[in-house]
């Protein structure tokens, strides 16, 4: 049941980013927070659909490129990549030579990052220790599921 319900909102927030409207890209947004993948809303359509089938895009799968290796590569590379669209942005508003504190109060990754610890932190408070370990089981299947869509759809596509 764990991994429909993942499915089916992985994939309903999916749509709803693509949308014009900031609401919608917001709900979309909380649909991958339940996921500890907040990042996603902005890197999918900023950095996916930018380099999609590049060697760049860290959500197009290689040929002959495992499963395994692929969910791991684009775990860090989002986020990594992510990290670094918002680095850039922070130098382009604050200067080059910005503080690192800089980097981390305006950093939208920090407050995806908060904002993952407090959704744990009030299950753990409000529903108890075996809800948050239910949680954690429902964000492991919804982004392996997440991960799986991605493998299977840019499988071994280049340009």
């Amino acid at each position: 049941m764990i991994g429909f319900i993942s499915a089916v909102e992985t994939n309903c927030g999916h749509e709803l980013i693509h949308r014009r409207e900031a609401h919608n890209k917001f709900i979309g947004m909380l649909s991958y927070s339940k996921i500890f993948y907040s990042h996603n809303w902005e890197e999918h359509v900023q950095g996916h659909h930018k380099n999609l089938s590049t060697v760049k895009d860290h959500s197009t799968s290689r040929l002959n490129e495992s499963f395994y290796y692929f969910i791991i590569r684009e775990i860090i590379g989002t986020h990594k990549s992510s990290w670094d669209r918002e680095c850039r942005k922070i130098r382009l508003q604050h200067g080059k030579d910005c503080s690192i504190l800089a980097y981390i109060l305006f950093n939208r990754m920090t407050y995806y990052f908060i904002f993952h610890v407090t959704i744990c932190v009030a299950i753990y408070f409000t529903l108890g220790y075996n809800s948050l370990k239910a949680h954690f089981a429902h964000a492991a299947v919804g982004l392996l599921y997440e991960c799986f869509a991605n493998y299977i759809t840019h499988y071994g596509i280049e340009r």
